[in-house]
């Protein structure tokens, strides 16, 4: 090989060197800004904290059940951290009605709940899943011009000591003068006492 050949082969393999470099250089800086720019999976207490409650507030006694049942169900099985726990604790209280909050003051709420979460992890016991009654099972009633509902909410739980075991809150509803389902409270009862179906 003549050397002006291999200065030729030299400066031609030189060029496909630095165009590979180009070439990968670019690709990964494209790759890169696609990745910024796709927006990240929202968790389930990220929408859960994202709600505007103000302005979509659950319509029907059967979907602030929901709700509440999401939230409960994220701030007994998620690690969460302080500010996240408040959060959901405050979202679970706009469900509530003026009278039972002002049975239930923040700090002692939150003291308590930090408590039965403590307990929760203790046990190891963990929410599978929840259910609310369908609509057509919720019974509604009026007192002295006051529009109150009934309804049940089951819960499915697993801990170290058992598989599975059913719990189910009755919860006495009232709408108030927004026209929004309020909580006003809830009790245990026996889960093989109600009927859900799926809706």
């Amino acid at each position: 090989m003549t050397k002006s050949n291999k200065t030729t082969m030299i400066t031609l393999v030189v060029m496909a060197v630095i165009a590979a470099a180009v070439f990968f250089g670019y690709y990964q800086m494209t790759s890169k800004s696609k990745e910024e720019e796709a927006p990240t999976a929202k968790t389930e207490v990220d929408k859960l904290l994202q709600k505007d409650m103000e302005n979509n507030y659950p319509g029907t006694p059967r979907e602030v059940m929901k709700f509440h049942g999401r939230i409960t169900q994220c701030i007994y099985n998620e690690d969460l951290k302080k500010n996240q726990l408040e959060g959901l604790l405050k979202q679970a209280r706009e469900l509530y009605d003026e009278e039972l909050l002002a049975l239930n003051p923040w700090d002692k709420h939150l003291e308590a709940l930090i408590a039965d979460i403590e307990d929760y992890k203790k046990n190891e016991r963990t929410i599978m899943s929840y259910t609310a009654q369908n609509s057509s099972q919720i019974k509604t009633h009026e007192v002295d011009g006051q529009e109150y509902a009934i309804t049940y909410l089951l819960f499915i739980t697993s801990d170290k000591t058992s598989p599975l075991t059913k719990s189910c809150e009755k919860f006495m509803l009232r709408r108030d003068i927004e026209g929004k389902w309020k909580i006003v409270g809830w009790e245990l009862v026996d889960p093989d006492s109600v009927e859900f179906g799926n809706e």
